[in-house]
């Protein structure tokens, strides 16, 4: 039953069963065979027809999926959200981190209901070079910190990058920080 409806389900895709767009015929059981040896294409030939059954077959496969998205666009619709609305956190999920106690089948997908307080859309223009990327530049040292090891003690800077909030700052060794940016030490 599944193999017939994974067949139906490649005809609907691409419009032909996928024996028959490989070798251009129907697919006939063994016991009807006409001939025990039926000629065989070998050569270019055969390259240029499997060529040619390939673009078939893309081009359907390329016309089912954009009737899927049109429809699945026709469907789709942008979410807005009010202060004071419930909403859940969907929790991606990630191997070997638990989160809110259960793991595997039993993690729930979304967290409790949260009320929206307020609305925050923070934009900041982008610096962007024309390979699409841009620099991250520091904005100022927010802490600083020793980290004694075995032989040697490191000297870290907490540092605030540029189009970043305070959450997403990082520690950094303050001498690499010092030979980079010579700027945000002029205090010191």
């Amino acid at each position: 039953m599944e193999k017939q409806m994974v067949t139906i389900l490649q005809k609907a895709t691409i419009g032909m069963a996928p024996y028959e767009t490989l070798y251009g015929r129907k697919c006939r059981s063994p016991l009807y065979w006409d001939e025990v040896s039926e000629s065989q294409l070998l050569g270019p030939e055969l390259v240029q027809e499997m060529k040619e059954k390939i673009a078939l077959i893309r081009n359907r496969m390329l016309t089912a999926q954009s009737q899927q998205q049109s429809y699945s666009d026709k469907h789709r619709r942008n979410l807005e959200f009010a202060v004071g609305y419930l909403v859940y956190l969907k929790v991606s999920p990630m191997r070997n981190v638990y989160r809110f106690g259960n793991k595997g089948k039993h993690r729930p997908r979304y967290v409790r209901p949260f009320q929206v307080v307020k609305q925050v859309i923070r934009h900041e223009p982008l610096d962007i070079q024309p390979n699409l990327t841009y620099e991250e530049l520091p904005v100022q040292i927010l802490d600083r910190n020793e980290q004694q090891l075995r032989t040697r003690t490191n000297t870290l800077v907490k540092i605030l990058w540029r189009n970043h909030g305070v959450e997403e700052a990082s520690w950094e060794l303050e001498q690499q920080m010092r030979d980079k940016y010579p700027h945000l030490f002029e205090w010191t």
